[in-house]
């Protein structure tokens, strides 16, 4: 098979590890919301605002409770475990095409090691402490500010709604205070995770064994990057030595210091959905 076409097989499996994961994520936040808008509605009224109850820390500590219950399912354990295993398929199948097409020999530690770091930093994100840090104590303190702000309950759910959303919440008690969406909290660590496996895992082999050139392989949407349609569109071996050129050409959304060294691993830069794959110069590409 075309080492494009398996390129791409990839990089659609890395989306459909993402998108199955994202699914469950997003029934949490359905879970999360559902929790957070019954507090909300409990708070007394005074000609249609909210009025603090005595009793807040305690309706807060509650809910802090109920939302942790969330993520300490066994489902949830699980699905986390499920996407982490993703992860080592990941690598696995990248390591496979350098195998394949460009003549890897052995195992090399540092793909180990890499793997290690990237399966604990997934690992570690999803975990109750980082849910509970990232995710719930920001949620905890936006109930908090509208009881405390006597808001009209009206008010209050728009705001809630906004955020169910994933809308960035804002407003005059919630300026500078963002309340992250479960979901797309969710999404951005898992699609950042599982592309970072694929592209240091590249990285590593590409710079053992010399491959000065790659292939770029993704969807194209109407806010991708110019650099990524670009080279998409190219559909041919692209240079390292070609990339600085085309950095100062198209640097919008690039990570900063961006250089052709480090291309492979950092691609398109934030939140980038394509893959680089280093090939051997000296080989010709099979479309």
């Amino acid at each position: 098979m075309p080492i494009r076409k398996d390129l791409e097989d990839l990089t659609q499996y890395i989306e459909n590890s993402v998108n199955d994961f994202s699914e469950y994520i997003d029934v949490l936040q359905d879970d999360a919301y559902s929790i957070v808008r019954d507090v909300l509605l409990s708070f007394e009224l005074n000609n249609g605002r909210i009025v603090a109850p005595k009793d807040l820390s305690k309706r807060l500590l509650s809910a802090q409770r109920e939302l942790e219950s969330v993520f300490g399912t066994k489902k949830y354990k699980i699905r986390t475990l499920e996407f982490l295993t993703d992860l080592g398929d990941i690598q696995d199948k990248t390591i496979d095409l350098h195998k394949n097409y460009n003549g890897l020999k052995g195992d090399l530690n540092a793909l180990s090691e890499a793997k290690k770091i990237i399966y604990s930093q997934a690992q570690n994100a999803f975990s109750s402490g980082a849910i509970a840090e990232a995710y719930i104590e920001p949620v905890k303190n936006l109930l908090a500010r509208q009881a405390l702000g006597r808001v009209s309950q009206k008010k209050a759910l728009n705001l809630l709604q906004e955020w169910d959303k994933g809308e960035t919440a804002s407003g005059r008690l919630n300026i500078g205070n963002k309340a992250p969406n479960l979901q797309k909290y969710g999404t951005v660590i898992a699609r950042d995770t599982a592309f970072s496996m694929q592209r240091t895992t590249n990285d590593i082999v590409a710079k053992e064994i010399g491959l000065t050139s790659f292939i770029y392989v993704g969807g194209l949407v109407k806010d991708s990057r110019d650099l990524c349609k670009h080279l998409v569109n190219l559909r041919r071996k692209i240079t390292l030595d070609e990339m600085p050129k085309l950095i100062t050409m198209y640097p919008e959304g690039l990570y900063p210091n961006t250089t052709k060294e480090n291309f492979m691993q950092v691609c398109g830069g934030y939140g980038c959905m394509h893959t680089a794959l280093g090939v051997r110069s000296d080989k010709k590409e099979e479309n």
